[in-house]
């Protein structure tokens, strides 16, 4: 929770408005599902303490993206959106990386 936090604040800063946090239906959850202009972005939140075995964005694994991409598109039959993507904010220590389309939603 305290990362989803600091990621909201950063993407607020950025200019982005959240939605919603914790989205969650029957095929997953979705830390953060921001507007960003004209999209809506479903974010993924991810920390790590150091690198050293692997950046934050490598723990995205495929099966992560299809449950996330399933969530996105119950949201998407529910609300509505022409146009969205997929980011990531990721934590290492104390520094910050924003990914913008970080997986292609079909």
């Amino acid at each position: 929770k305290q990362y989803e936090d600091k990621a909201c604040k950063y993407l607020e800063n950025k200019g982005y408005t959240i939605l919603e946090r914790n989205y969650t239906c029957i095929y997953g959850e979705i830390d953060i599902i921001a507007k960003d202009g004209q999209y809506t972005v479903f974010t993924e939140v991810k920390y790590r303490r150091n690198n050293e075995f692997c950046e934050p964005a490598e723990t995205i694994t495929a099966c992560k993206i299809k449950r996330i991409t399933r969530t996105a598109q119950d949201y998407i039959s529910k609300y509505g959106d022409d146009y969205y993507r997929f980011d990531a904010v990721c934590f290492t220590g104390d520094n910050v990386e924003h990914i913008e389309n970080i997986v292609y939603f079909e």
